[in-house]
């Protein structure tokens, strides 16, 4: 009867949340009040979801940035999920994001905004299909900077993300992706609030629109080289098409690129066109993260109150040998070693759940790094691995960690990946 009621409880943390089959709003909660999810009406819990984290400006809100935008119509036309979260307030009552030294924790309270969203996403996925592959991020201003501060700390989940007149870190140096992440600049050359070649906001420097975008074209590894592309309407006060659009997108990494959208003559805030919002989400939805695994399986929260997740990233053919695996959410500090099978199965393990059937084997992470406050274990996949490498065979992997100050066996898991091979 234990075994029994063991699997019922992986079987259910198995499926998606049927209560949301016919779209409409969930709420979460993590302690900082009320967050609004909108799940639109063609939502179907078997099919893996777009979703969008929508970041407001300084001093603005969710629901602000949300009418701004007209997202809720545009999330129903298109289908994607979306959330829409409030920064922490200051002694002023002004909401604003921490997101890079430039903007705009102004005195310097701390708050890590970029641990919370991350936990907020996390939160939204264990209610929501959401697809690995489409998870964007978009804001105005300090929801810009914020928004690059996510690619920057969490390039693991996110696959591309939208800046309207924010910016990056002014250093490189304070921005170390794990992987390449695609980016979208929106900005007016009249800004002058966030100017448009770059300044300082508090006495902190950030780039230009421009040099923004070329971080990040830059991490992808494209070549320094862009291209023009026919100009667009976004701005609707100013005769248009007002919009240059400049694409640095050759030889690229799969995972990344860059564009810069120069309003000519736009402001802070543009009034923007009725086509503002379905252009952006276009891009987005232009832009996934290539995934050449399917996960499956579960993983259990570890003593730290949270799960551990696994995906794989590159391509699954042998010959291009880029697969990476990377695992995150595991506690710090800990031990943890990839493990991979040619089989699958689902038992309790642990204090998780064992995805791996026999024969497994056991593979060394390659590097730990830890970003955002998060510790990665990942593993870059060579010659040394081609036993476990073969062309036309499916290969499952997961991550072991040591979790002592779970109780019971004192180790965990992550959920399983699985990868496809090909020639």
């Amino acid at each position: 009867m234990l075994i029994k009621n063991l699997l019922l409880s992986l079987a259910l943390l198995l499926t998606p949340a049927s209560a949301f089959a016919f779209g409409g709003d969930i709420v979460l909660d993590l302690g900082r009040g009320p967050v609004t999810v909108h799940v639109p009406a063609s939502y179907d819990p078997a099919v893996p979801t777009p979703f969008l984290l929508l970041l407001h400006p300084y001093s603005g809100s969710g629901a602000q940035i949300a009418n701004y935008l007209g997202i809720q119509a545009v999330a129903e036309a298109k289908g994607f999920i979306y959330m829409r979260p409030n920064g922490t307030t200051n002694t002023f009552g002004i909401r604003f994001w921490n997101a890079t030294d430039a903007c705009c924790d102004f005195q310097n309270s701390g708050v890590d905004d970029s641990g919370y969203l991350r936990d907020l996403l996390d939160a939204a996925k264990l209610q929501l299909n959401v697809d690995p592959a489409r998870v964007h991020v978009a804001g105005h201003s300090n929801g810009g900077f914020m928004s690059y501060r996510m690619a920057c700390d969490h390039s693991e989940s996110i696959a591309s993300i939208a800046s309207l007149a924010g910016a990056s870190f002014f250093d490189p140096n304070d921005c170390s992706p794990l992987l390449p992440v695609h980016v979208l600049q929106i900005h007016g050359t009249s800004d002058g609030t966030i100017g448009y070649n770059g300044g300082n906001n508090g006495g902190a420097p950030y780039p230009s629109a421009l040099g923004s975008v070329m971080q990040w074209v830059n991490f992808a590894g494209c070549d320094p080289g862009s291209t023009m592309g026919a100009p667009i309407n976004l701005v609707s006060n100013i005769a248009g098409p007002e919009t240059t659009v400049e694409r640095f997108e050759a030889n690229c990494s799969s995972r990344g690129s860059g564009e810069l959208w120069s309003m000519i003559g736009a402001g802070h805030t543009p009034s923007i066109s009725a086509s503002f919002t379905n252009q952006v989400m276009d891009w987005l939805y232009a832009h996934p993260k290539p995934t050449p695994s399917t996960n499956y399986c579960a993983a259990n929260d570890h003593s730290g109150g949270r799960k551990a997740a696994i995906i794989a990233t590159g391509s699954a053919s042998i010959a291009e040998q880029d697969l990476q695996l990377i695992g995150y959410g595991a506690p710090a500090g800990t031990p943890a070693i990839f493990i991979a099978s040619q089989n699958q199965a689902q038992a309790v393990f642990g204090n998780g759940f064992l995805c791996l059937g026999g024969p497994i084997h056991r593979i060394q992470p390659a590097r730990v790094t830890t970003q955002g406050g998060e510790a990665y274990r990942s593993l870059d996949f060579s010659a040394g691995y081609a036993s476990i490498l073969t062309p036309g065979t499916q290969v499952n992997f997961q991550l072991w960690f040591r979790d002592t100050a779970g109780g019971g066996a004192g180790f965990n898991t992550s959920d399983g990946c699985s990868v496809s091979l090909l020639p």
